[in-house]
């Protein structure tokens, strides 16, 4: 989302899980892009709002924030084509935000995918810069 940041609890309250969660400077960047432009659902399941699902948005540097959602209750595997994700240039690095690191091999635009089987209520936010 394309938003500020609020956080509505008492801080020093939280849990060492929740002050991960805001203090991932990586997806905040992603949150605060001063391009601004709201995420959509893109790829095979985005017209039907499938259990498990892409999102997308463009970014002011040129590249490509995604995540992988599944909201079902099972485990599933998501696939999107980078043309999905709105990638049309060989990226030079796929960024998992959650786990903090690069995903290699790098897929190609023409006709490259990306992947992530999810557990229930999961997801994986990826960062792509061309």
């Amino acid at each position: 989302m394309a938003s500020p940041l609020l956080i509505g609890s008492d801080v020093s309250m939280l849990t060492n899980t929740s002050l991960e969660i805001l203090a991932n400077g990586e997806i905040t960047a992603i949150n605060q892009d001063p391009k601004g432009i709201q995420g959509v659902p893109v790829g095979p399941n985005a017209a039907t709002a499938e259990t498990a699902t892409c999102w997308a948005k463009p970014l002011a540097d040129g590249g490509v924030a995604a995540i992988f959602l599944n909201t079902g209750d099972a485990e599933a595997t998501i696939t999107c084509t980078l043309k999905d994700l709105g990638v049309t240039k060989n990226p030079t690095k796929v960024r998992d935000l959650w786990a903090k690191k690069d995903i290699t091999p790098l897929p190609k635009a023409a006709g490259g995918v990306l992947t992530a089987t999810l557990k229930s209520h999961a997801n994986m936010m990826v960062r792509i810069s061309v």
